[in-house]
């Protein structure tokens, strides 16, 4: 703990990095969010990470998920923590639609229900961008959890490749470090 806050490892991979939030306060807001929701925080930074990745990519407008925002993922001129911030508050906000009755984020049957229809109605992508360990074609959410005997491995996007990638070179060459951990 870290006052009010709940430190744990995987749910700040999945709704920081993935999300792109390299900030701790914002990513301590979107997990406590995520959590005061009842969400499994890995689950839902999986997901976060799909929907925003492909708002980013425009195969989704963000109307059409019932938010306003898109995320900032540019590395050039990446505000730590405004950026960060902008995009801990799109994913409140995504969050906010999942629970919504009649919202934009139906989850009532999974995550994966919700990828195969917005693949119908946006094309292909959609889905490609969605990864999964599949064990069943169809299960059931509950507060807790989004979608069953999900890893957060599986949601390791090529995005955040590229912005591990760009933070190394940064790294080396903007801060003149050349020992392998800084």
């Amino acid at each position: 703990m870290h006052g009010r806050f709940k430190k744990d490892y995987e749910p700040y991979q999945t709704m920081g990095p993935l999300c792109g939030i390299f900030d701790q306060r914002a990513d301590e807001q979107l997990n406590h969010h995520a959590d005061r929701l009842g969400f499994d925080a890995i689950s839902a930074g999986g997901t976060l990470a799909w929907l925003m990745d492909c708002i980013d990519d425009d195969l989704i407008t963000p109307g059409d998920l019932g938010v306003d925002k898109v995320p900032r993922w540019e590395m050039t001129n990446f505000d730590v923590v405004k950026d960060s911030m902008h995009n801990a508050e799109l994913g409140m906000a995504l969050l906010d639609q999942m629970i919504q009755p009649g919202g934009s984020i139906a989850l009532q049957f999974g995550a994966r229900k919700l990828a195969r229809r917005l693949a119908r109605e946006k094309g292909r992508q959609v889905l490609d961008r969605f990864v999964y360990n599949a064990f069943a074609r169809s299960i059931n959410m509950t507060a807790s959890r989004i979608t069953s005997r999900n890893a957060s491995v599986f949601w390791e996007s090529e995005r955040n490749t590229d912005m591990v990638s760009k933070f190394l070179k940064n790294t080396k060459q903007i801060d003149g470090v050349s020992h392998p951990e800084p």
